[in-house]
């Protein structure tokens, strides 16, 4: 054990996106604000705990906190992959409860909102009981 950071209503933590900005490390998580809501937020890591509204910066609010997002980092190609759930009004047209995103590091720190790729993932890989986990 050499460190340990709590993030209150951060989930259990297996999908984060880990990513070195300037020497400092950056977390990019999906959170809960103190009313249950959804929000996907970026924040340095330290030791201690933290919650949402203390030392987090919402990630293009705009886009990302109106349901839940997961997202990994690909340093190698500077890509921001998400998993992003479907609202339950749009599941049953998509035939999906998840769809996957792929995005430019560069421009979610500038807030461009612009999608490379996505793709649906098909309701025969999922269940409501068990969603589709990581990317």
């Amino acid at each position: 054990f050499i460190d340990r950071l709590l993030v209150k209503n951060g989930g259990h933590g297996t999908h984060n996106a880990y990513r070195y900005i300037d020497g400092e490390l950056w977390i990019y998580s999906a959170v809960l604000d103190s009313n249950k809501n959804n929000k996907f937020v970026r924040f340095q890591y330290r030791t201690g705990e933290i919650t949402y509204g203390n030392e987090m910066q919402d990630v293009m609010p705009n886009i990302f906190n109106d349901r839940y997002t997961s997202a990994i980092y690909n340093p190698v190609e500077n890509l921001m992959i998400f998993r992003r759930e479907y609202k339950p009004t749009e599941r049953q047209l998509k035939n999906s409860l998840n769809f996957v995103e792929v995005r430019s590091a560069d421009d979610i720190d500038k807030g461009i909102d612009k999608v490379l790729y996505q793709m649906d993932i098909p309701m025969e890989y999922t269940s409501d009981t068990q969603p589709m986990q990581g990317i």
